[in-house]
């Protein structure tokens, strides 16, 4: 599965910058954001039909 293999490559990311959970974080809320703000279009645009 994609998710699991991107989840998998910013774990591989963490470790190397030794911020791991810093960085997996900002990462996260990064990536929730992302989705959070396509929904939300994704919603207006439906609501809108």
């Amino acid at each position: 599965m994609f998710s699991e293999g991107l989840g998998w490559y910013i774990w591989d990311r963490a470790e190397v910058f030794k911020y791991d959970e810093m960085w997996a974080g900002m990462l996260m809320i990064g990536i929730i954001g992302i989705i959070m703000i396509k929904s939300l279009t994704y919603a207006e645009r439906w609501l809108q039909r």
